[in-house]
C-alpha cells in the first residue's frame, strides 16, 4: 500500500512541476511577444523610440533566456536568439524592413515554442 501512495505522490508532483513550468514559461513568452508586437508597431508607424523599445526587448530576453535555456531544447531557441539579438543592429542601421522581418520571425518562433510547451503525458513523463 505504501508503494501506491509513493506512486501517487510522485505522479502529483510531476504533474504539478510540469504545469508550474508551463505557466512560468507562458508568461515570459507572452511578455516577450507583447513587446515584440509593440516594437513592430513602432517600426511601422514611427510613433515612439525604436532604440529604447529594442533595449527593453534585449533586457527582457536576458532575463527570459536563462529560464528558457534550462527548460526548452536549445535547437528551438537558436533561431529566436539570433533574431532577437539582431534587432539592435537593425535599429542602429535604421533598417526597418529587416527589423520588421526579425520581429515577425521572432513572434512566430515564440508562438511555436508556446504551442510545444503545452503539457501532455509525454512532457510530464
Amino acid at each position: 500500500m505504501k508503494r501506491l501512495y509513493v506512486a501517487a505522490v510522485l505522479l502529483i508532483f510531476s504533474v504539478s512541476i510540469s504545469f508550474i513550468c508551463y505557466f512560468v514559461l507562458k508568461n515570459h513568452v507572452d511578455n516577450l511577444t507583447t513587446n515584440l508586437n509593440q516594437a513592430l508597431e513602432i517600426s511601422v508607424n514611427g510613433n515612439g523610440s525604436l532604440p529604447e523599445k529594442t533595449k527593453e526587448i534585449e533586457e527582457i530576453w536576458e532575463d527570459t533566456s536563462e529560464i528558457m535555456h534550462m527548460l526548452i531544447i536549445h535547437t528551438d531557441l537558436s533561431e529566436l536568439e539570433v533574431n532577437l539579438l539582431s534587432l539592435t543592429e537593425y535599429s542602429k542601421q535604421k533598417s526597418n524592413n529587416l527589423y520588421n522581418e526579425a520581429c515577425i520571425r521572432s513572434i512566430h518562433n515564440l508562438e511555436h515554442i508556446k504551442e510545444s510547451l503545452i503539457p501532455d503525458w509525454g512532457n510530464i513523463f
